[in-house]
């Protein structure tokens, strides 16, 4: 089976870091092959920026994201400048508070997740992206929680271990009862 996983949002955001998870617990934790590329603004924080990652149990021969299975936007802009490059019937799970014009809900399974403002109950806007990527998996299933999991404890930085894992529980619970639009 193969994923192709696109996410998207500003930079600073924390989007290429789901894409490192990703391709992480894919590799090293359920013997798959996995290559993520990222892209961003030269100013990085602020400009729109994009994960790729391309999950799969045989080799990877090309490695660019065409049209991705899921999509994950984490604001309008992201949204607006990347939803065509999904495919038809794919999974689209949007920041709630910060994507509001979403479209096509009859063409995609689309999620709204209030990823932001759950971030914030736990006090720190920054874990947002740990919040969209439980959801996601949640969701999809594209991985197993447990890898996830394992890969945060194994990357993010020792000092936020327990508040990644924190934000990114609550993501996954979000994702599990969320309701597609």
């Amino acid at each position: 089976m193969r994923h192709e996983i696109r996410a998207t949002g500003l930079g600073g955001q924390g989007v290429i870091l789901i894409g490192v998870l990703l391709g992480t617990a894919a590799v090293m934790y359920e013997n798959k092959n996995a290559i993520q590329t990222q892209s961003y603004g030269s100013e990085a924080t602020g400009t729109l920026s994009e994960s790729n990652v391309i999950i799969s149990d045989e080799d990877i021969h090309f490695q660019k994201v065409r049209k991705s299975d899921i999509f994950v936007a984490f604001c309008q802009e992201a949204y607006d400048a990347k939803l065509e490059k999904a495919k038809e019937n794919s999974f689209v799970i949007v920041e709630k508070d910060l994507v509001r014009n979403i479209r096509d809900t009859d063409k995609y399974k689309t999620y709204a997740i209030p990823a932001l403002s759950r971030a914030e109950q736990i006090g720190k806007k920054v874990v947002m992206n740990m919040i969209l990527l439980g959801s996601l998996i949640g969701i999809t299933n594209v991985l197993k929680k447990d890898s996830i999991i394992r890969a945060i404890k194994e990357t993010t930085s020792k000092k936020y271990v327990d508040l990644n894992l924190q934000a990114f529980n609550a993501g996954y619970d979000l994702g599990i009862n969320a309701k597609q639009l």
